[in-house]
């Protein structure tokens, strides 16, 4: 069966070629192909795209970042949401733009959930170089605050303390421990 166009037919004509004993470089597939698929990953991440994105906006929003979580089989407070907002570089919590996700997702070279998901270890992993946990760490603050806002509540860094630091450092439970009981001082003070 010939196949006729894109990514497939150049590889049918480099495999016709090497049969027919041309060199290996003949036979390497040609810079149309390289753009061809380039172009066909596009097609797919904007597509996947447009399957979580809202319909009024063209931005991914809380109802379509559920679905997604859903979609990959992950908490949407689990840390690998997090990871990818931050490989995303997103700019708003619980949002991804066109550009961000299409971006993120060629930066991790995943152009389908099931190789995103495959992507996950190795995401993970990510943060055990301290560079790359220290720019996770700011990341994850600045994403985190309000729009607008230039700090971050107690609360809410407490439960980003929890997704990011968990299982990572020994004394975060005492550290929330010892940051609840001086809020409640604090507040007992103000009363």
């Amino acid at each position: 069966r010939r196949v006729h166009g894109g990514i497939a037919g150049e590889l049918e004509s480099a495999m016709t070629r090497k049969k027919r004993g041309a060199t290996e470089e003949d036979t390497k597939p040609t810079k149309r192909a390289a753009v061809s698929r380039k172009g066909s990953q596009r097609s797919n991440l904007d597509d996947l795209f447009n399957e979580f994105k809202d319909s009024s906006e063209d931005k991914i929003g809380v109802d379509g970042m559920v679905r997604f979580c859903q979609s990959l089989e992950i908490d949407p407070s689990d840390i690998i949401t997090l990871v990818l907002a931050w490989q995303f570089n997103a700019s708003v919590m619980c949002e991804f733009s066109h550009q961000e996700f299409v971006a993120g997702m060629n930066k991790i070279g995943a152009y389908d959930l099931l190789t995103l998901k495959s992507k996950f270890p190795a995401l993970i992993r990510l943060l055990d170089n301290p560079s790359d946990m220290r720019s996770f760490y700011q990341f994850a603050f600045t994403y985190s605050r309000d729009v607008g806002m230039k700090t971050l509540g107690l609360e809410s860094a407490i439960a980003v303390w929890k997704i990011i630091l968990n299982n990572r450092w020994a004394l975060l439970h005492k550290w929330i421990e010892f940051l609840e009981v001086e809020q409640m001082i604090f507040c007992f003070f103000l009363m």
